[in-house]
C-alpha cells in the first residue's frame, strides 16, 4: 500500500502542525488551566456561566476555589476531545479529499470551523491554510470569507454577551484584524505551497513522457533506416550482382580451358555474393519489436506521485511502430487523468498481449468521474483506437476509483 504521509508532504506538514499545536494546548491547559484566550472564547463564557450557575460566588467564607476547579474540569472535559476532534477532521479533509462528496467534505470543514471558533481561534490559521489544500481556489476564498463572518459575528457576540463595554469591542475586533491578516497569509502560503508541487509533479512526468518518447522514437527511425538500407541494397547491389551474374554466365558458355574455370569460380562467388545480400535484405525487412517496456517503465518511474504500479507481460514484443504507439498513448492518458484529476495514491498498469488482441489496463483509487462527462483526452483516446480497430471502455470502480480498457488487434506483435 502506498505511503500516504509520503505522497501528500504539504498535507503531512499541516497534520504535524495541528497535531503538535493540539497536544500543547491540551498539556498547557492541564498544567495551569484556561488562560484568558481560552476563558474569552464561546466555549469557556458557556462553561463560566455553567459553573457560577452550580457553585457559590467567592465570599470572605468561600474563596471560590470549587467554581475554578470546575470551571478547569470541563475546559478539560470540552477542550480535550473537541481539539482531537478537530486534527481527525484535519487528516479525514486533507488526505485524498477528491475522494469526498461535497456535502461530506464541506460537513467537515464546517466542524473544524466550529471548534476553531467556538474553542481555540488558534487552529484557524491552520483551518485557513487547509482551504487551499482541500477546495478549489474559488471555493476556498468562499470558504474564508465565511470563516471570517463568523468570528466576527461569533466575537460580537461574545462581548455582548458578556457585558463588555464599546472600547473593549473595539480592542476585540482590532485584534480580530491582526487574526485576518494572518489568515490570509496562512492561506497565501499554502497555495502557493500547492502550486508548487503540481506544476514539479506535472514537471516530472512531463520530463519521463519525453525520455520514454525519446526511446520509442530512437527505435522507430533504426527501423526506418533498416528499411532504406535494405531497399537500397535489394534495388541497386542486387540488380547490379544480377547483372554481372548474367555477363559471367554468357561469358562462360563462350569461354575455354583455363579462361573458363576462372569464369566459373567467378560466377560462384558472384550467386553467393547475390544470395548473401538477399538474406541480409531480408533480415533487415524482417519486423524487430519496439522497446515499449523500457518506454513504458521510464514513464512510469518518472511519475512522483502518485504510486504507479507496472505489470508487463514478458517479453513484451510490439513489432508495428503505430501499435507501439497507440499502447503508450493509452498508458500516457491515464497516468496523466490519474495526476491532474483523480487525487489517487495508487495507479496500477498492466500491458497483456494475447493471441487475438492486446489488453491494456490503467486504474487508479481516486475519485473517478462522478458523472461527469469524458474530456477531450478519452475522446481522443477512443478515436485513435478506432482508427486502428481497437476499443476503449472507461468507467468509474467499485467502491472508488477508474479504470480504462483498451483492446487492439494483435496484428502488431511479435510472436
Amino acid at each position: 500500500m502506498p505511503n500516504r504521509f509520503r505522497n501528500n508532504p504539504i498535507a503531512s506538514i499541516g497534520l504535524a502542525c495541528c497535531a503538535v499545536l493540539s497536544v500543547f494546548t491540551i498539556l498547557v491547559l492541564w498544567m495551569n488551566g484556561p488562560t484568558g484566550d481560552e476563558m474569552n472564547a464561546p466555549i469557556g463564557v458557556a462553561i463560566a456561566a455553567v459553573a457560577r450557575h452550580f457553585t457559590a460566588a467567592p465570599s470572605f467564607q468561600n474563596a471560590g476555589s470549587d467554581r475554578a476547579d470546575l470551571v478547569a474540569t470541563l475546559h478539560l472535559a470540552v477542550d480535550i476531545p473537541l481539539l482531537l476532534a478537530f486534527v481527525a477532521l484535519f487528516w479525514r479533509a486533507t488526505f485524498s479529499p477528491a475522494r469526498l462528496s461535497r456535502p461530506a467534505l464541506a460537513a467537515l470543514l464546517l466542524a473544524q470551523l466550529a471548534i476553531g471558533v467556538l474553542v481555540d481561534s488558534t487552529f484557524l490559521f491552520l483551518l485557513a491554510a487547509e482551504l487551499a489544500l482541500v477546495v478549489p481556489l474559488r471555493s476556498a476564498l468562499k470558504w474564508l470569507a465565511l470563516q471570517i463572518a463568523l468570528t466576527l459575528l461569533v466575537r460580537l457576540f461574545t462581548g455582548w454577551f458578556e457585558g463588555e463595554h464599546d472600547s473593549e469591542i473595539v480592542r476585540r475586533m482590532l485584534g480580530l484584524g491582526v487574526e485576518i491578516g494572518f489568515y490570509f497569509l496562512a492561506f497565501g502560503m499554502a497555495c502557493i505551497a500547492v502550486l508548487e508541487q503540481r506544476a514539479r509533479t506535472r514537471l516530472s512526468a512531463a520530463n519521463a513522457e519525453l525520455n520514454a518518447m525519446q526511446a520509442m522514437l530512437g527505435d522507430t527511425v533504426r527501423a526506418s533506416e533498416r528499411l532504406r538500407i535494405a531497399r537500397d541494397l535489394h534495388d541497386h547491389v542486387g540488380h547490379h550482382l544480377t547483372a554481372l551474374n548474367l555477363h559471367l554466365d554468357l561469358a562462360q558458355r563462350q569461354a575455354d580451358g583455363r579462361v573458363r574455370e576462372l569464369v566459373d569460380i567467378s560466377r560462384e562467388l558472384s550467386q553467393a555474393l547475390l544470395a548473401e545480400v538477399r538474406r541480409v535484405v531480408v533480415h533487415e525487412r524482417d519486423d524487430r519489436p519496439i522497446a515499449l517496456a523500457q518506454a513504458l517503465a521510464t514513464l512510469c518511474a518518472g511519475v512522483p506521485r502518485p504510486a504507479v504500479r507496472l505489470t508487463l507481460e514478458e517479453p513484451l514484443a510490439i513489432a508495428s511502430p503505430s501499435t507501439a504507439h497507440t499502447i503508450f498513448r493509452c498508458v500516457q492518458e491515464g497516468l496523466s487523468n490519474a495526476i491532474r484529476h483523480a487525487d489517487a495514491t495508487l495507479v496500477e498498469v498492466s500491458v497483456q498481449c494475447g493471441v487475438d488482441e492486446i489488453v491494456v489496463r490503467v486504474s487508479d483509487d481516486g475519485s473517478g468521474l462522478r458523472g461527469r462527462p469524458e474530456g477531450s483526452g478519452l475522446r481522443g483516446m477512443r478515436e485513435r483506437l478506432a482508427s486502428a480497430n481497437g476499443t476503449l471502455v472507461a468507467a468509474d470502480r467499485s467502491p472508488r476509483g477508474f479504470a480504462l480498457e483498451a483492446r487492439l488487434p494483435s496484428a502488431g506483435a511479435a510472436r
